[in-house]
């Protein structure tokens, strides 16, 4: 239940205030209590856990920290667009606009398992507004096993979540919750961090950029370790899939301030057309070969970010003035890059991967387009294929805009 001070402002509660930065006064904390009468009906029938969900917020001894309402705003149309832009990709575009409540979870006696599955007397939790939706948990439940039980006392953050294999996601989702810790008021060079155990070689490398070392990380053995945690806190994300909080802003600037106190990446050079290159990417463009060779033709260097270290790729964000390429986590790298900059996402007809680099070009201040091109197969995460005459329009009027 909320804290209130003497002015009668919510105040962070007595048994939380050693995780905060000193001077730290948090308001709108919002605790929830699971009512006696409330019951869970049948157990999973494979692990004897109970099957029905319950949210974060209906834990037992839980609080939020919020730091921002639920909002909705139309979101901004692309700056342009090359190629069949559909009337279900026009609906999924425009029809995400809603934002939800922005903050931090706390809660006690929370057990962590397969990377994010997050149990309470073995009923499992979900949190919607951390993209820990009932599919996820379901999913994770089908894998859980309790061979090993690790008990900490530490206060703990859980950042990584669903796509936490996947470079973009860390990009969008995880590493911006570093800063909604520190706004919530959480010192955040005390505190630790809890990683899957077969999460990806960048992810410490990623955490490492922005000042979170080894000692600080936890690894949660998702084969058959269950972390039983004193205290748990569990950011939300910033995002709808298509449209970002404005705070997102707020969110990419520490990360930089946190990168440029730790390594050199100033610009050495202005006004670079970077074409990014992924010879890995899943949903790749038929005949690339081609298309990397017009776009050299146009002025575009063929870069593989992945191939240099990622204090590096930080510093090429801050030399490009227009970034290109097939959409998905290369992009998302603009994450880095100032405000200004065009961004041509190059993909296929099918929703997913939905939006996100438009809503985060919003509030970066990115000129974002789109090539749209037709999916191979009926697998709308398939590779697809580009008309070469959308190709060339397209990049006779992007060299207009930078």
């Amino acid at each position: 239940m909320p804290v209130h001070s003497a002015d009668g402002r919510n105040r962070c509660p007595r048994d939380l205030q050693h995780l905060f930065a000193p001077g730290t006064a948090v308001s709108h904390i919002h605790g929830t209590r699971l009512k006696k009468s409330q019951t869970f009906r049948t157990t999973h029938r494979k692990k004897n856990l109970m099957s029905d969900f319950l949210s974060f917020r209906d834990v037992p001894d839980t609080e939020f920290l919020k730091i921002s309402d639920s909002s909705y705003v139309l979101p901004e149309p692309p700056r342009f667009i090359f190629g069949p832009m559909s009337s279900d990709l026009t609906e999924c575009y425009f029809g995400h606009g809603s934002v939800g409540e922005i903050g931090c979870h706390v809660g006690r006696e929370i057990q962590v398992s397969n990377g994010y599955l997050m149990m309470r007397n073995d009923i499992p939790i979900t949190c919607a507004n951390s993209n820990i939706h009932d599919a996820y948990v379901a999913t994770l439940l089908d894998k859980y096993t309790a061979d090993k039980i690790t008990t900490l006392s530490e206060p703990h953050a859980l950042i990584a979540g669903p796509g936490y294999n996947i470079f973009g996601h860390w990009l969008v989702e995880h590493l911006p919750k570093i800063w909604l810790l520190e706004r919530a008021g959480f010192d955040v060079d005390r505190i630790k961090y809890i990683i899957p155990s077969d999460a990806p070689s960048f992810v410490p490398n990623l955490l490492a950029l922005v000042g979170i070392s080894e000692h600080m990380i936890t690894r949660n053995d998702v084969a058959n370790e269950v972390l039983k945690l004193e205290t748990l806190i569990v950011p939300s994300i910033m995002h709808d899939g298509v449209r970002f909080s404005p705070l997102f802003r707020d969110a990419a600037n520490y990360l930089m301030s946190r990168i440029r106190a730790r390594f050199d990446v100033s610009p050495r050079q202005r006004g670079r057309r970077i074409f990014i290159v992924r010879p890995n990417h899943i949903r790749a463009v038929s005949d690339r070969e081609k298309w990397h060779t017009l776009a050299k033709d146009h002025g575009f260097e063929l870069v593989s970010p992945e191939l240099m270290p990622l204090a590096e790729q930080v510093r090429l964000m801050g030399e490009t003035s227009h970034l290109a390429g097939e959409y998905g986590s290369g992009l998302h790298l603009s994450v880095f890059s100032p405000p200004g900059l065009v961004v041509t996402a190059i993909r296929g007809s099918g929703r997913h991967p939905a939006f996100l680099q438009s809503g985060m070009g919003d509030v970066l201040g990115h000129k974002t387009g789109y090539l749209f091109g037709t999916n191979n197969t009926s697998d709308l995460s398939s590779g697809f294929s580009i008309n070469e005459k959308d190709l060339m329009a397209c990049l006779r009027v992007i060299r207009r805009l930078v």
